[in-house]
């Protein structure tokens, strides 16, 4: 867990987006490990919200980079 505090801390100290994004990362972060490694499904709820998540941080890193 110590490397994806470490990723989060990172993104936060980045700059304004990137302190915007963190939350979003954090908890998408969480949602990962515990799909990973329990041995149920992810609920139907928890899938869409990552999706939601991951859509947020997409749309963030595009209105971020130059170009996009």
């Amino acid at each position: 867990m110590a490397l994806l505090d470490e990723a989060v801390a990172e993104l936060k100290n980045s700059g304004p987006a990137g302190r915007d994004a963190s939350t979003t990362f954090s908890r998408l972060l969480k949602l990962k490990s515990k799909a990973q490694y329990q041995s149920a499904p992810v609920s139907a709820a928890d899938a869409a919200k990552s999706i939601d998540w991951a859509t947020r941080l997409l749309e963030a890193a595009q209105s971020t980079v130059p170009g996009r």
